[in-house]
């Protein structure tokens, strides 16, 4: 069974990786997929594509979902930051 915690600041972050993914994918300089899946593991808690992506993710390669997870952690994290510093 599928939760889903709706927060504003996950779903935020979350798209802001989303769309840097979408931009790596058309820009060489940009790495994409890590970005994607960073996004993807950042919405699992907002929407139900994500959450399944990840349970499958997790299923197949559960070391690397601990990994992303920890990066998922960091990048809430700089990106609240980030939004604090840009509202003072």
């Amino acid at each position: 069974m599928i939760v889903l915690r709706p927060c504003p600041k996950r779903r935020r972050a979350g798209w802001i990786m989303v769309g840097l993914g979408v931009a790596g994918g058309a820009l060489p300089f940009v790495p994409g997929w890590p970005a994607f899946i960073l996004g993807a593991f950042i919405l699992r808690d907002q929407h139900v594509w994500a959450a399944r992506l990840t349970q499958k993710a997790r299923r197949r390669w559960p070391e690397a979902v601990a990994k992303a997870e920890a990066a998922e952690a960091r990048t809430i994290e700089r990106i609240e930051r980030w939004f604090d510093r840009r509202r003072a």
